[in-house]
């Protein structure tokens, strides 16, 4: 999964990239209208000093969608669980990577191991990733404690590659509207297709009207 984001997204072979395959919770997507579990993986580039997460269709082996995020924008990493119960009723911890939107508010990512083994090796593992990306940039605050529940603002900037099933009405929508748009022309004086008809019937009714009333007694009757 790593290697191929890479060479999707840095395709720059000569680029320092550092990248993990990790999943986003259920119920926290960055594919807006999601709510199952999404297999990602976060690069950081040395060189362009960037965070790139990407969220990974491994049935595919395809990138659906990503993210570029400049480091400076990433301002802590947050290491702790969440109360999401399993069914093995074994508790798990995430990694919450949170950075500042375009309008200055904050907006994250909440992350967890592929496979779980024990809370322990979790922590390790989460430890490892949010040291590593605290090195490469050094104003990333990094924490251990409990995260809350609550779901942040959407992101911003994401590129689909595929387009997801939740979004699809919306693109279906988009294109009859651009198709509406093309067919009927420039829609600044444009009108409404019953408006056109209800004109084209009064008008209709006009002629019809003035071919009914008696000719003027003072006029000469032109023929019809």
């Amino acid at each position: 999964m790593v290697q191929l984001c890479r060479e999707e997204l840095f395709p720059t072979k000569t680029l320092t990239v550092v990248g993990w395959a990790l999943v986003e919770a259920a119920g926290y997507s960055f594919v807006e209208g999601s709510r199952k579990e999404e297999d990602c993986v976060v690069l950081q580039c040395r060189e362009q000093n960037q965070l790139c997460i990407a969220s990974y269709n491994v049935e595919d082996d395809q990138v659906n969608c990503f993210i570029r995020i400049p480091m400076e924008k990433v301002k802590k990493i947050v290491i702790g669980p969440l109360g999401t119960i399993l069914r093995s009723s074994q508790k798990r911890l995430h990694m919450r990577l949170y950075y500042t939107l375009m309008d200055s508010r904050q907006c994250y990512f909440t992350l967890k191991t592929v496979n779980f083994t024990s809370m322990e090796e979790d922590r390790d593992i989460l430890l490892s990733i949010a040291r590593t990306l605290s090195s490469i940039c050094t104003n990333i605050l990094v924490q251990e404690q409990k995260l809350t529940k609550k779901k942040g603002p959407v992101h911003q900037g994401v590129i689909y590659l595929v387009m997801p099933k939740e979004l699809a009405w919306e693109e279906t929508l988009l294109s009859r509207t651009n198709k509406a748009k093309e067919e009927g022309g420039d829609g600044g004086d444009s009108v409404e297709e019953g408006e056109m008809w209800e004109e084209e019937e009064e008008e209709e009714d006009e002629r019809e009207q003035s071919l009914s009333m008696p000719a003027s007694p003072t006029l000469p009757k032109r023929p019809v």
